[in-house]
C-alpha cells in the first residue's frame, strides 16, 4: 500500500504541472482565457480529489488539517500581496497608472481571502486579480472540513457534496443568463469542479476502475472545449464533469497515460506550480508592453526564488512549530 500511495504522489504532482503549464501557456503564450480558467479547473478537481482522501478517507485531524494548509498558503500570500501593494504605493505616489495597481480594498480582500467577491462587487484588483481562485479554494476547505465533521466523516457525504456541486453550476448558468458578469469568480459557482471530484473520490473503487478508462479521451476533449466558442458557463458545467472523472480515473488509467505525469519535470513544475501561479501575474500584466516570453522567464526566475527563499522554509518552519500545538 505506501508503494501504492508515493505511487499516487508522483502522477498527482504531474497533474499540478500540467494545470501550472496551462495556466502560463494561456497568459504568455495563447492569450486565451478559456484555457487559462482550464488550468483553474485543473487545479480544483485535483483539490477536491485529495480533500475527500485527507478529510473523509484518512480523517486527518481538523486542527493539523488547517495549519498545514496556513503554512502552505499564508506566508507566500502575504509576502505577495504586500509587495504587490507597496509597488503600487510608491507608483501613485509617483503619478503613474497602470491597471496592475491595487488599493488597499484590493489588499485587505487579498489577505482575508475573499478578493473574489471584491472583483464581482467592487472591480478589478490589479495585479492581485488572480487570488481569486485561491480564495475559492479556501472557502472550499472550510465548506468540506465543516461538513465533513458535522457528518461525523462518512463517506456518504459524498452524495450531499454531489448535490451541492450540482447547485451550484445550475447557479451559474442562472446567473448568466441573467446577465450577471463576473459569474466564474463567485464562490457559489467556481466551487463546483472542487465539490464534484470531492464526491466521486468517495464513489465505489469499481466505477473510479471504469473512469480510469476514459480518463485520457475525457482530458483530451476538455482542451479541446477550451478552444471552442462554447459560452464559458457552459464550458464550467462540461469541463467539470470531465476533469472530475479524469483525475478520478488516474490511478488505473493506463501506464502510458500516466507517464508524462510522473516524469521528474513535470513533477518537479508541479511541487512548485503554488509560486509559479503566485507570482507570473504581474509579469503577465505587462504582457502587451514587454515580449511575452521575457516577462515568463523573470516571472519563473521570480517564483523559483520565492519557492526556495521563503514557501519551503517558512513551511518546513511552521509544520515543526505547529506540529507540538496539534
Amino acid at each position: 500500500m505506501a508503494s501504492r500511495d508515493h505511487e499516487r504522489i508522483l502522477f498527482l504532482d504531474g497533474w499540478r504541472g500540467m494545470a501550472i503549464l496551462t495556466v502560463l501557456a494561456a497568459h504568455f503564450w495563447l492569450g486565451n482565457g478559456n484555457v487559462g480558467s482550464l488550468g483553474v479547473d485543473l487545479f480544483f478537481v485535483l483539490s477536491g480529489r485529495l480533500m475527500a482522501q485527507i478529510l473523509i478517507l484518512e480523517k486527518f485531524p481538523l486542527k493539523s488539517f488547517f495549519l498545514r494548509r496556513f503554512s502552505r498558503i499564508y506566508p507566500v500570500l502575504f509576502a505577495f500581496s504586500t509587495v504587490i501593494f507597496a509597488a503600487s504605493v510608491a507608483a501613485s505616489c509617483r503619478g503613474y497608472k497602470f491597471n496592475s495597481l491595487v488599493g488597499p480594498l484590493d489588499y485587505l480582500a487579498a489577505l482575508t481571502i475573499w478578493i473574489n467577491y471584491k472583483i464581482v462587487y467592487f472591480g478589478q484588483a490589479g495585479a492581485l486579480n488572480h487570488l481569486w481562485s485561491i480564495s475559492i479554494e479556501e472557502h472550499a476547505y472550510i465548506i468540506l472540513a465543516a461538513l465533513a465533521a458535522a457528518f461525523y466523516r462518512r463517506r456518504s457525504i459524498g452524495w450531499l457534496i454531489a448535490a451541492l456541486a450540482i447547485f451550484a453550476l445550475a447557479n451559474g448558468v442562472v446567473r448568466q443568463l441573467g446577465g450577471e458578469g463576473w459569474v466564474l469568480l463567485r464562490t457559489d459557482v467556481r466551487i463546483a469542479p472542487l465539490f464534484l471530484s470531492f464526491a466521486i473520490r468517495l464513489g465505489p473503487e469499481w466505477l473510479r476502475k471504469a473512469m480510469g478508462l476514459v480518463a485520457p479521451l475525457l482530458l483530451v476533449l476538455a482542451y479541446v472545449m477550451a478552444f471552442s466558442d462554447v459560452p464559458p458557463v457552459w464550458q464550467l458545467v462540461v469541463n467539470s464533469v470531465l476533469l472530475s472523472v479524469a483525475v478520478n480515473g488516474l490511478d488505473y488509467a493506463s501506464a502510458i497515460f500516466r507517464m508524462p505525469f510522473e516524469g521528474g519535470v513535470m513533477r518537479f513544475v508541479g511541487v512548485t506550480s503554488y509560486s509559479l501561479y503566485i507570482w507570473q501575474q504581474p509579469f503577465y500584466t505587462m504582457h502587451e508592453r514587454v515580449n511575452p516570453f521575457i516577462l515568463l522567464f523573470f516571472a519563473v526566475a521570480v517564483a523559483y526564488g520565492s519557492y526556495y527563499v521563503l514557501e519551503q522554509p517558512t513551511r518546513r518552519y511552521l509544520n515543526s512549530k505547529f506540529s507540538k500545538v496539534s
